[in-house]
């Protein structure tokens, strides 16, 4: 009997399967794509992410705790400052900001103060504060209760090239624009700013009730003589430095004493 005996054929092993990770949501870029309905009192129906608005916990309270609500209703909130608050949040281009101008920037200021939009609140006012002009900023110090704005917007709309116009003397109100123009011919009279000097400047100011002197050390109330006096010694700083840039004031025999004003 012929016994043929074959070899067992080799086990073959199951092809391991790879296990596929757990999909798990970005922490901050799995946005939720809901919309959101707002209607202004002038009937304007707006429909847009609800996202961003979410950042606001005073917002969310206020206006987006009901998910059963299908058109929320923003009272006393104008076309203009919405317009301008939504092309902040949804800009036309990336790369680009639609709000530009001192007015777009005070709407944009003005919904994120009454929102609770804290961080945008403080860009906004960063912005006013290094582009608007001191007229604006005296405006948006009134409304949005900003004192230490006061000061050196007036400064500078005391020391600006021309006086305030018609339209910002009916906002500043009679009594600063008297006192605006009075602190104006003192400067005159000084030859400008900066023979006044800026600590004198401010003082007028503070005295004529404009504004407050800056938190910290007070300006100290300097009486009306100590005033003239500073105005005095300024220009007489300034006529002799300008002599001695006429005629050299080294060795031409002048006492010591003169010396300091044509440093001054």
């Amino acid at each position: 009997m012929n016994t043929t005996f074959s070899s067992p054929e080799p086990a073959v092993a199951a092809p391991l399967t790879a296990t596929a990770p757990p999909t798990v949501n970005h922490e901050r870029f799995y946005m939720d794509t809901r919309s959101v309905k707002f209607k202004l009192d002038d009937g304007t129906l707006y429909n847009v992410f609800r996202y961003f608005f979410e950042q606001s916990p005073t917002f969310v309270e206020e206006y987006l705790s009901q998910d059963d609500v299908e058109v929320i209703y923003l009272k006393d909130v104008s076309r203009v400052d919405f317009d301008r608050f939504l092309s902040y949040m949804y800009p036309k281009s990336l790369g680009k900001c639609d709000v530009n101008t001192s007015e777009e920037w005070t709407s944009v200021l003005r919904l994120a103060s009454k929102w609770g939009f804290t961080d945008l609140r403080a860009h906004s006012l960063e912005k006013l504060e290094s582009t608007a002009a001191p007229i604006d900023r005296i405006l948006i110090a009134r409304e949005f209760d900003l004192p230490k704005w006061l000061l050196p917007a007036f400064v500078d709309l005391c020391t600006a090239p021309e006086p305030p116009t018609l339209e910002a003397a009916e906002h500043l109100g009679l009594p600063a624009v008297v006192n605006i123009g009075r602190i104006r011919e003192k400067v005159i009279r000084a030859g400008g700013a900066r023979n006044m000097g800026p600590f004198v400047l401010e003082q007028a100011v503070v005295d004529a009730k404009l504004a407050k002197g800056p938190a910290g050390p007070q300006i100290i109330q300097m009486p009306q003589f100590v005033f003239k006096q500073a105005v005095l010694a300024r220009l007489l700083a300034a006529h002799v430095a300008a002599h001695c840039h006429l005629s050299p004031c080294a060795g031409d025999g002048q006492p010591d004493a003169a010396r300091p004003f044509a440093q001054a």
